[in-house]
């Protein structure tokens, strides 16, 4: 028996196999992310300086600065002691700063704190020295006899004067000049004197131990000016003269604000003319209100040849200064 082989099978075409798409995809994505990320990391991984976020605005407190002359002295705000000068703290609003310092007078201002810095420089005054009486010469006890020492003399109390010249004017305690409107001295009577455009007044104040005593001295004066026809009971109105110029102010009127000094007073009327002429006064400062109100009174009569002349009041004037 002959071998035969078996039959070939049939053709059939190889099958081509598709190429992985997915791998392929996947490893362009890896090679991508490495060529774009690796410098971003490399980079944050450098210590590149960070640059911190801006602070918040600070906004910084309104500062008071207090000095004094002479300086060390006690600094109270509001009646609270704060400490000694100088002395920077911090403040708002509307506050009061007192100084003390033994030996001299407490002084005080107020000031309103609003923004930035505020200075306040108190200048203290010296207190009054009160005179120390030496102790006397005291005998030796001998052992025969026991000696008593004296009494030794108490020290002077003290009171207040407030001085005060309206509106204007130097007021003083007399061998107290320079001591300022409030003056601290030794109970007692003192003599006060008020000064004002070259016119002087004075006056005897009695000051009480303990006690605060205001003296005012008042440097205005009032004028009241009236006219009178020795014709007739009713006057014509006429124009008022101060020191040569004339005023907008005619018969009867009163004239205010007139300051402490010598003033020249007369009156105008077309037609006429007045028996005292031009009336020279001495207005002086003075303690009384009161005193400082004055009438004056002139008598209209038909003009006459002459001009006016220069003469000294006469009895129609009344003033309680004269």
């Amino acid at each position: 028996r002959i071998y035969e082989p078996p039959p070939p099978p049939p053709y059939a075409p190889p099958r081509l196999r598709k190429p992985p798409y997915t791998a392929l995809l996947a490893g362009v994505a890896v090679v991508a992310a490495l060529v774009i990320g690796y410098p971003l990391v490399r980079a944050a991984m450098k210590d590149e300086p960070i640059d911190p976020p801006d602070p918040p605005a600070i906004t910084e407190p309104a500062r008071l600065l207090v000095s004094t002359s002479p300086g060390g002295a006690l600094v109270l705000v509001d009646d609270q002691p704060i400490g000694v000068t100088p002395l920077d703290l911090s403040a708002s609003g509307r506050v009061r700063i007192t100084a003390r310092l033994e030996g001299y007078v407490e002084a005080d201002t107020f000031v309103v704190v609003e923004e930035g810095a505020v200075d306040v420089h108190l200048i203290l005054t010296a207190a009054p020295q009160i005179p120390q009486h030496p102790d006397p010469q005291r005998p030796k006890p001998s052992d025969s006899q026991t000696v008593t020492p004296p009494d030794t003399p108490e020290s002077p109390a003290l009171g207040t004067l407030r001085l005060r010249a309206d509106p204007v004017g130097a007021i003083a305690v007399v061998g107290w000049e320079g001591r300022g409107g409030t003056v601290e001295l030794p109970a007692g009577e003192h003599r006060v004197r008020c000064t004002a455009n070259g016119m002087t007044a004075e006056k005897l104040v009695m000051v009480a131990a303990g006690a605060v005593e205001t003296v005012t001295c008042f440097t205005e004066h009032k004028l009241a000016v009236v006219t009178r026809w020795a014709k007739g009971p009713e006057a014509p109105s006429a124009h008022i003269f101060l020191n040569g110029n004339p005023t907008e102010e005619y018969t009867p009127r009163e004239l205010v604000g007139i300051r402490s000094g010598a003033h020249r007073i007369e009156v105008k009327k077309f037609g006429f003319d007045t028996e005292e002429g031009v009336v020279e006064l001495e207005f002086r400062p003075s303690f009384d209100e009161l005193q400082n109100e004055h009438i004056l009174e002139f008598t209209l009569i038909e003009e006459t040849i002459g001009a006016h002349q220069l003469r000294q009041p006469i009895g129609n004037f009344s003033s309680s200064q004269r």
